[in-house]
């Protein structure tokens, strides 16, 4: 079954590369770093964009709706170790909507952590090996997300409803800044909001997996080349929308 709502792919050309200490995936630098600057100025107006239209995923559309990143989705365009959602008051207490308040996720001393204005920082996960990426969500039950890259191996724990219990995925060799995010998180539109899971291959295509589909269909969007996924969040005109660094990794 497909997503009931138009999705928005943007290719950014004016990229500033820095290498990551992973010595794969470049990073980038903006002419502004911090993030009230990033979340007031930050807009697409260089970029060749493609999008995906309705009532099919995979049908591409020449003329998406692009703009600016919502919420939290502006504050998410610098770093690959630091994450920023909109979720619930509390995990798994979604009676004041899935935007209540920003939820924070950070990697910090060998560890994932998640914190917000409402909760105490506290540990997601420990790793005895190296930390690259993380990314999180909430599905409409308000149950926490999260993808994370532990010494090159892309891995995302989910909440299986065939099992009514948490599960670790071990995404395929090779991927690259995998990214989450629930898509709508209006509540007019829970019964038709998905968890997005999308990342980079091996083969430098574009991929996503949806919530829908207990996650075990991998799609590809785009054949790339693409380097890495800056950003992956809801825009302006109700649209989900990719920031992509094109090209290949530097090795």
């Amino acid at each position: 079954m497909g997503l009931l709502y138009p999705l928005g792919v943007t290719l950014t050309s004016n990229l500033y590369p820095l290498e990551f200490s992973d010595g794969v995936v470049p990073g980038i630098v903006e002419p502004y770093a911090d993030r009230k600057t990033a979340l007031k100025n930050f807009y697409i107006d260089d970029s060749e964009r493609v999008g995906l239209l309705p009532p099919s995923i995979d049908v591409l559309s020449e003329t998406p709706v692009s703009g600016r990143f919502l919420g939290s989705g502006a504050a998410n365009i610098l770093d690959r170790e630091r994450d920023y959602e909109e979720g619930p008051v509390a995990e798994q207490d979604p009676s004041l909507g899935m935007d209540y308040q920003e939820w924070r996720s950070y990697i910090k001393d060998g560890a994932v952590w998640v914190e917000a204005d409402n909760t105490p920082p506290r540990i997601l996960y420990e790793s005895s090996g190296e930390l690259t990426d993380i990314s999180i969500a909430f599905n409409q039950n308000g149950d926490l997300h999260y993808v994370y890259v532990e010494d090159g191996v892309a891995k995302f724990r989910w909440f299986d409803t065939a099992t009514s219990q948490f599960e670790t995925m071990i995404l395929p060799e090779g991927v690259r800044t995998p990214k989450i995010t629930l898509v709508d998180k209006r509540t007019t539109q829970t019964s038709n909001s998905d968890i997005i899971l999308s990342y980079i291959k091996a083969d430098h295509g574009l991929y996503y997996r949806q919530q829908r589909d207990r996650f075990q269909i991998e799609r590809l969007i785009h054949p790339g080349p693409f380097v890495m996924i800056r950003q992956m969040y809801m825009n302006t005109g109700r649209r989900l929308q990719w920031l992509l660094v094109p090209g290949v990794p530097i090795t």
